[in-house]
């Protein structure tokens, strides 16, 4: 996995690309160990928070949000039968980009791994 994400970042054509997430939320939110107060366990608060937090680093980098959705069907249903609790999609100016966002965020310590 690790191989084609790098493959992914460093295949660079100067271009746009979106990116979609289907997002599947665990059942209760489980943050790291950081010292920063409770915030509950319910991951569609979660992640709002976090969704609110990224923004900003999106717009400074080039991206943006396009569309974002509660899943309310299955009008699409593949052969494993996931379900979705999230859609959401994201535009980005360029992998470099991204790419300088993910290193800005990690240079501040703002990377975590989402766990909800």
């Amino acid at each position: 996995m690790a191989a084609l994400y790098l493959a992914f970042l460093f295949w660079y054509g100067g271009r746009e690309f979106w990116m979609v997430n289907l997002i599947k939320l665990r059942e209760k939110a489980l943050y790291p160990e950081t010292g920063v107060p409770a915030w509950g366990d319910d991951p569609m608060e979660a992640n709002a928070r976090y969704s609110r937090a990224m923004v900003p680093w999106l717009l400074k980098h080039g991206g943006h949000p396009i569309f974002g959705t509660v899943v309310a069907g299955r009008f699409i249903d593949d052969a494993r039968g996931e379900a979705w609790d999230q859609v959401l999609a994201v535009r980005y100016r360029s992998r470099r980009d991204m790419l300088r966002m993910v290193i800005n965020l990690a240079a501040v310590g703002a990377l975590l791994v989402v766990l909800w």
